[in-house]
């Protein structure tokens, strides 16, 4: 999966511990399933769950977020909080 993949390169990018070690990055889909809906178009979606499993990571958690946090925003907007897209727009105050 495509988006497995670039989640794997932003961590490695974001962080200074996972650029030096990127063999201990892990990233895997997981219970995955096709939505299809009946719109008269040949289309679908694809709902699954990306585990990330860095390995004897020393590092704070924060450390991982960050990255991990940008790459949702630009990637899966959708998965952030409904302020955070209103913070997007300029619309929150």
């Amino acid at each position: 999966m495509k988006k497995a993949e670039l989640l794997r390169a932003a961590l490695i990018a974001g962080n200074t511990w996972c650029k030096a070690n990127p063999e201990m990055i892990t990233v895997w889909v997981e219970k995955g399933h096709i939505q299809i809906e009946a719109t008269g178009e040949a289309s679908f979606m694809y709902h699954y769950t990306i585990q990330v499993l860095a390995m004897d990571f020393p590092g704070q958690i924060d450390d991982l977020m960050l990255p991990l946090l940008a790459w949702i925003w630009q990637q899966q907007p959708d998965l952030l909080p409904t302020f955070c897209l209103k913070c997007r727009s300029g619309s929150a105050s």
